[in-house]
């Protein structure tokens, strides 16, 4: 799938999540890890030692410069879809 089709989807899905649910991203990640986990009760250190891990696999192929190029294309197409909704 194109990455800024995926991009546009993924912001549409975090809007109406957040809409209907009053949830941002980072409660909705979590929210979705417990899931996944069967609600397995973590301390906030081992918490943040799997989400990093997450972090690390998802951008392990990257380099520093293409993981700033992807952001501030994802930013571009957030603040378009911002600008559009307005």
């Amino acid at each position: 799938m194109n990455v800024l089709i995926f991009n546009s989807v993924s912001e549409n899905i975090k809007r109406v999540i957040n809409k209907k649910c009053g949830l941002n991203l980072s409660q909705t990640r979590l929210l979705l890890f417990f899931d996944h986990h069967q609600n397995e009760t973590l301390t906030m250190g081992e918490l943040k030692k799997v989400l990093a891990q997450i972090e690390a696999q998802i951008f392990s192929s990257w380099s520093e410069e293409k993981i700033q190029e992807f952001d501030s294309k994802l930013q571009l197409i957030v603040n378009n879809l911002v600008t559009d909704e307005v």
